[in-house]
Parts: C-alpha cells; structure tokens; sequence
C-alpha cells in the first residue's frame, strides 16, 4: 500500500502563498494568507535622539539572513514603527536617518509568533557611518499575553517519532497531555494524532493551524500531518489571550512549513522498519503467537530555490519555490484479540463461564424481576430452550 503526500510552496519575500497539487502536479487552487490568522513573527520599537526625543521619519529596513527579501517601514511622528508578516528565521535590523549614523543590529532570530520588541537610540553623525549592535535580543515578549512554546526544525528533525510524526514532539511541551491511542501514529494516520488534551482542555478541542489555515475537520481530528522534512517549526500555544484564535476548547498548535531560498538545495530520505529488526509485540507474546511480517518504508525529497526563468525572470531576494514529497509502502499484519462466544453459550449453556477468580458468572433470569430490582439466576446457570424462545417475544 502506497500513501503518497505532495505539495508545493510558492513565497514571495515574507509572503507565503501555498498551491496544491495533484500527483500530475496539475494546479488545482490557490488559498490567500488573508484568509488565515497570522502565524509569522514581527518586530516593534521606537527610535529616538541621544536626548530621549522621537526620531520620526526613519527607514528601518528588516532583512532576512537566508534570502536577503526585505521589509521595511518609517517611524511615525512618536517615534514608533513596526515590521510584521516576518518568516521564522534569522534577520539584520538596519535604522538610516539623515543627521545620525546608521545603526545595525545583527543576528535576531525570530520564531513563529513572536512580537519582538526593539528599540533604537541613535547617535549623531554621519549616515556613512555605521554602528553594528551583534548582542543578542531578549526572549522576553512583552507585546503579548499568549503564552507557548515553540519547537524547533533541529528538534523535530533529530528526535525519533514512530511513524515521522511530528506531533509526538508536540506532546512534549509543558500542558499537553497525550489521551487518545500510541499505535496508529503513521504520517497519514490521523486518529492517533489528534488525541491530546492542552492545559486542562477537552481531549480534541484544540485548534491546529497549518501556515495559518486551520487543520482540523468537524470531527474536531486533524486534518493533515505534514511531512517532518517540510516542518519549519511546531509552537504550542498553552494560554491564548490574542483575539485573533479562537475554535478551541483548550489550545493551539501552529506549524510553519519552510521557504525556499536563493541556492538551490535538495535532499532525499529512506526509512524503514522490518520484523527482524523489531521485538514481538505484547499481544502476541500474551497469546504466544509468533511475530509478525512488518514491513515499513517511508521515502520521499525535498528540493527548494529561487523562482528562476531564463531571459524571463529572475527570483533571487524575491519569490522563492519549495517541493516536498513522501511515500509510504507497509505490508504487514494488524493483530489483535477478541472473545468469542463458545460453542456451548451460544445454546444457553453458561456453566463454563467464570470470572477472573474462578467463580461462576450467574446469568438471570429477566422473567423473574421483582419490585425491588431483584432476580432470580437460571438453575445451573443453563437458560432452558423454552425460556430462551420466550425471551426473545419479549424482547
């Protein structure tokens, strides 16, 4: 059996668009951010004079470390400017204004969500001049009540999950309790992945954003679990305060997928799993039935780069393409245990019925129902022919 995932992100500097394909990587829709709540990061400040006063009218310019896109923005007449829609990622803060010199602020590195606040004093002089800030921003997220944690790409990559199911990292974060099964945790299977319960919620009464659209069904289920190759980062939202979630019970699971960048890169996986490699499970050594064929291989690419069309177009810094696919083959058996009436029950005959101590299950009869509740059990715990037939006019 082959269960094949596909899709395609196109992004356009920090403005992701997402396509999805068929396997004849025929286009089929395209779905807008501005439908989908905002999963990207941001960075707000005021600048001012060596005096204290507000320097309104300055240019910050917020670039990315990875493709060079940027945004940029003014300072209003208080002072204050802001750079959203920020892909997780590192970035350089510049602040140019005439009169002052040009301040750089080196390695920020931002995560989805986060509202990193920034504020800047200039220094008079010559814009020619620059003076670099290389240490590093405070964590502390003061324009924001909500209140998570965030799972890195190097995690999900470098922690084992049954099945390369990125949510099983999820499960680890503080407030989340896993309730529903740990067998069917497949990339595809979608049962054992939605079973959780985040700070004290009802178990799937979470909200699960996939690059801002939500990923959940009517059944309250996850939709899709993504392939771990294309995951750029999980956050666990334990306390929601911001007014822009809402469909929850209890918390919110962001996933952000990658982006492309302006080299091309490409990368291909194979795992596997094989009975001669794993124990025999609990069931059948209860039962003492041997193991069991399982075979298991998970394998798939990822190829990403710039939008690049010779003599047409050039995408480098500004629209940037990435492709992720995988496929899973398993043969194997899917044991388990069930009871089954014996031969004698099913004519009436419960004399071999007994409980876990040894002792007869008694069966009664429902002919014999007093005013009080009580009745009165089958002689030799056996339900005569007659009384059967009898039992079923009822009924």
């Amino acid at each position: 059996m082959q269960y094949p995932h596909i899709g395609l992100a196109l992004k356009r500097g920090n403005m992701p668009r997402q396509l999805s394909l068929t396997l004849s990587l025929l286009l089929l829709g395209a779905t807008s951010a501005s439908r989908a709540q905002e999963v990207r990061a941001s960075i707000s400040g005021i600048v001012t004079d060596p005096s204290g006063a507000a320097v309104s009218g300055a240019r910050i310019n917020v670039t990315s470390s990875s493709n060079n896109s940027t945004v940029s923005a003014r300072t209003n007449e208080s002072g204050s400017y802001l750079t959203p829609f920020l892909a997780p990622g590192t970035y350089v803060l510049s602040v140019e204004q005439p009169g002052f010199k040009k301040l750089v602020r080196e390695n920020i590195v931002l995560e989805s969500l986060d509202k990193a606040r920034i504020d800047v004093q200039l220094q008079l002089g010559a814009i020619a001049d620059a003076v670099t800030v290389t240490a590093a921003v405070s964590t502390l997220q003061t324009e924001t009540a909500s209140r998570g944690q965030t799972l890195s790409n190097e995690l999900i990559h470098n922690v084992p999950t049954q099945g390369r199911n990125p949510f099983q990292i999820a499960w680890a974060a503080p407030g989340v309790i896993k309730t529903g099964a740990w067998r069917y945790l497949r990339s595809f299977d979608i049962g054992g992945t939605s079973g959780m319960s985040i700070n004290g919620g009802r178990n799937q009464e979470n909200e699960v954003l996939l690059d801002g659209i939500s990923n959940v069904l009517s059944s309250r289920q996850v939709s899709e679990v993504p392939n771990p190759e294309s995951v750029q980062e999980f956050k666990v939202l334990t306390n929601t305060y911001d007014a822009q979630y809402g469909r929850t019970g209890g918390g919110i699971i962001t996933i952000v997928t990658k982006a492309g960048g302006n080299q091309l890169h490409g990368s291909a996986f194979e795992y596997f799993q094989n009975d001669k490699l794993n124990a025999n499970q609990s069931e059948l050594n209860a039962a003492g039935t041997p193991k069991s064929p399982n075979h298991i291989n998970s394998f798939g690419f990822q190829a990403s780069g710039p939008v690049f069309i010779p003599k047409v177009f050039n995408g480098r810094n500004k629209l940037f393409w990435l492709l992720s696919w995988e496929g899973m083959r398993q043969r194997s058996s899917d044991p388990g245990v069930i009871t089954l009436p014996l031969a004698e029950w099913r004519t009436g005959d419960f004399r071999s019925l007994l409980n876990a101590q040894g002792s007869p299950v008694l069966v009664y009869d429902p002919l014999t129902t007093q005013s009080n509740g009580s009745r009165q059990p089958f002689a030799g715990n056996v339900i005569p022919p007659i009384a059967s037939a009898r039992s079923r006019r009822k009924c």
